[in-house]
């Protein structure tokens, strides 16, 4: 059986705006975890626990960059994966009455 989440060696960098600074806030980071199963992260300030999370939800900020690696969910790519019902929405909140 195939595992829920597979990550394999992701890395995301965060870019200045004018590309001259590079921050590696994920560096080859891998990790496997089946259904059933309860996964913690943990680290110091800025080690980057956010940015891994953000990277798996596709909302990362504007200046952020994946560099390497795959996130397979349910054994698809990332394209494929089944839509969720909490995905998030692009479009703009309602207005107040």
């Amino acid at each position: 059986m195939s595992p829920l989440l597979e990550i394999r060696n992701l890395g995301v960098h965060y870019v200045t705006a004018r590309g001259t600074r590079v921050n590696r806030a994920v560096d080859e980071v891998s990790l496997s975890l089946d259904a059933g199963e309860t996964l913690g992260i943990v680290g110091e300030s800025g080690s980057g626990k956010t940015t891994l999370a953000l990277s798996l939800l596709r909302l990362l900020p504007t200046a952020a960059r994946f560099v390497s690696g795959e996130v397979i969910f349910e054994s698809r790519p990332p394209g494929r994966a089944r839509a969720s019902c909490c995905a998030p929405s692009r479009s703009p909140p309602p207005r107040p009455a």
